[in-house]
């Protein structure tokens, strides 16, 4: 784990990917295979099978074309960029590929490699936060731990109107930028999204069991459905359901209804206390205003309406109190999830995907916009636009 600098330290500290800017651009060498070392910090870990075998073909047809990047390490070198191409040209029974030879630190080796993955569309959402993160602790010299806890804070400031220039402690007068400066022009240079986002819809990611975030790193799983699944207190069920969702590509909608079922029925003082808030996020999100939504909600009004209806009990049935709060208890748990996925706005959903405004309005005309959303949402929701009420909605699974 890195140390926190001394302030001084971190303030002389450049976000800018390398230093020696004015030096001339290196040249293109051939390496051998053999001599070259794979270092330990490389952000990628999981290579998906058909696309690795699709690139493994390439290289036999056409070769490497476009060199990898490595640095002198003793009289061999270390890779920093470009492990696809190498793990394709050893299977492809190459024995040189063409390289960039670089000086470079630890640090710069390290950021650099973080830099040209983030910066490609094929990471999956694990190792995109991962190596953000990394990417973040490097650039404050600091830990991940740390700069998880200094995200947070900030969020937190922000929320609260409390933020200011100088909140990180930075010295009254120094021309050098803040941390909440520098982290911004992190997220700016990557182009993915917003710091605050992150923060938000990215690092509770993290805090998955460890059998999700392999599933999710493999591929096998969305995040939508990851965190579902997560809600099973038993490890057992957990797994089993993991592994049956997995295999038979269950929907959204029976990994929600199997968690449900798993479920106790709510206390009563929770139970009220959960009809309170639903009410309260209905009014606060006006969730009638949307024309999708609007239907749905009208049928559940009327369902809740019936069950506390005395005219619409048959008192010659004999319904038990507890058939009536789960009864309840369903119906709550399905508005509170149209909730979950309201209907959001231009500037909401730009926010949402770390997009540019411009970027949105241009995707949102085009045919395949779900599936484009649906590649920069957080938690992997399609999205499709409603020109009637100038508002995007989810798409269900």
């Amino acid at each position: 784990m890195r140390k926190s600098p001394k302030p001084e330290a971190r303030r002389l500290r450049n976000v800018t990917l390398f230093n020696d800017a004015d030096e001339a651009v290196p040249s293109t060498s051939t390496v051998p295979l053999a001599s070259l070392i794979i270092s330990q910090t490389q952000p990628r870990r999981y290579f998906a099978p058909e696309a690795m075998r699709a690139l493994v073909e390439s290289v036999k047809k056409d070769g490497v074309l476009q060199p990898i990047l490595v640095r002198p390490f003793g009289d061999k070198y270390e890779l920093v960029a470009g492990e696809r191409r190498y793990r394709a040209a050893k299977a492809a029974g190459l024995t040189d590929i063409p390289a960039v030879i670089r000086e470079m630190s630890d640090s710069e080796a390290v950021r650099f490699a973080l830099m040209e993955n983030l910066q490609r569309e094929d990471l999956n959402p694990v190792e995109e936060t991962e190596g953000i993160l990394e990417l973040l602790a490097i650039t404050l010299d600091s830990s991940t731990a740390e700069v998880t806890l200094l995200l947070q804070r900030l969020q937190k400031e922000i929320k609260r109107k409390k933020l200011s220039h100088n909140v990180m402690g930075q010295p009254e007068g120094e021309s050098a930028p803040s941390e909440l400066a520098i982290i911004q022009s992190v997220f700016e240079s990557l182009g993915r999204m917003s710091w605050e986002s992150f923060t938000s819809n990215r690092l509770p990611l993290l805090n998955l069991p460890a059998d999700i975030l392999e599933a999710l790193r493999a591929g096998r799983i969305e995040y939508t459905k990851a965190k579902q699944i997560a809600k099973f207190e038993s490890e057992s069920e957990r797994q089993d359901l993991l592994e049956e969702a997995s295999a038979s590509s269950l929907s959204l909608s029976q990994i929600r209804e199997r968690v449900r079922a798993s479920q106790p029925p709510p206390e009563q003082g929770e139970f009220a206390a959960r009809i309170d808030a639903t009410t309260k996020q209905v009014k606060k999100l006006k969730v009638w205003e949307n024309p999708s939504k609007r239907s749905r909600l009208e049928l559940l009004l009327k369902q809740l309406e019936e069950l506390i209806s005395e005219e619409g009990l048959d008192e010659s049935q004999s319904i038990g109190e507890a058939e009536v709060t789960q009864d309840l208890a369903h119906k709550g748990s399905e508005l509170t999830d149209e909730l979950h996925n309201s209907s959001l706005t231009h500037a909401e959903l730009v926010e949402r995907l770390g997009v540019k405004s411009s970027t949105l309005s241009v995707a949102k005309k085009k045919n395949n916009f779900s599936e484009w959303s649906k590649s920069k949402d957080p938690d992997e929701s399609a999205w499709q636009w409603l020109p009637e009420s100038k508002r995007f909605v989810p798409l269900t699974n």
